[in-house]
């Protein structure tokens, strides 16, 4: 089978996954249903064959801005699959899966070599490892911190939408979410720590904006993360600090790539 048919099952797997879990909320079932996990984690093998085809070329891996929004993409859905059997995260099926599916369809429509790394590099690939954890992780605390700000706010104008009124309560959305921003920010700061032990100059012209965004996003999460446990900061406060950390987390990571591949080159 060739990489534009892989593409089309893993889409329709996803999209499939992502409508039966919409209909799970709409229609009041038991929200943790497996088939839209199982469904999901067919269309992940897929697309990790695709990621995997498109970035690895010989001794070399391209990190141009659609393999690394696939790569991305990937881990989020092998993190909120087994995240969703002990933990009520279903909801993030409905963005997750929506967002792998885009960035297939990005992959086959612009899918530029820009930078590369030889795989013999074991340091630079530990420190991007750690990166995309971290980058997957926390943009599911992002989808969370949507939910949440939505939940809140419709919660305060008693105008909940049917949807809305199927997830789980207020304040277990909000337990997740500072589960995953936990675990994303110990990871981001693993990748950053490894970035200035093995990245000969991290601060380098083309990786400048970057460190700079992924230290602020850092910033924003460790605040959270410590005005939680002192002043109890939660609602639409949380989650609102949640997206501007994870906002300037994707300028950094992608934003410097889409730079450097649409007008550098």
């Amino acid at each position: 089978m060739n990489t534009l048919s892989l593409g089309f099952l893993a889409i329709g797997l996803y999209a499939l996954g992502t409508s039966y879990q919409l209909l799970t909320y709409l229609r009041k079932k038991h929200q943790t249903t497996v088939l839209p996990l199982l469904l999901g984690a067919c269309a992940l093998i897929v697309h990790l064959d695709i990621s995997y085809s498109s970035a690895v070329n010989g001794n070399h891996v391209n990190f141009g801005l659609m393999n690394s929004l696939s790569l991305v993409s990937c881990m989020s859905v092998a993190l909120v699959i087994p995240l969703s059997t002990r933990l009520p995260t279903q909801a993030l099926l409905l963005i997750s899966y929506p967002l792998a599916i885009a960035s297939i369809i990005g992959m086959f429509f612009y899918n530029q070599e820009s930078i590369s790394y030889p795989i013999k590099n074991k340091g630079i690939f530990l420190h991007i490892s750690f990166s995309i954890l971290a980058y997957s992780l926390l943009m599911l605390a992002a989808f969370q911190a949507f939910l949440v700000v939505m939940q809140n706010r419709q919660l305060k104008s008693r105008k909940q939408n049917r949807l809305m009124r199927n997830f789980p309560p207020l304040l277990t959305m909000e337990r997740v979410l500072i589960e995953l921003i936990w675990g994303g920010t110990i990871l981001l700061a693993g990748a950053i720590l490894l970035g200035f032990v093995f990245v000969d100059d991290i601060f380098a012209q083309h990786l400048a904006h970057k460190t700079f965004f992924s230290i602020a996003a850092l910033l924003i999460f460790t605040t959270l993360l410590a005005g939680r446990q002192i002043y109890g900061w939660r609602g639409s406060l949380a989650g609102g600090l949640t997206l501007w950390g994870a906002t300037l987390l994707m300028l950094g990571f992608l934003g410097s790539k889409f730079v450097i591949e649409f007008f550098l080159n």
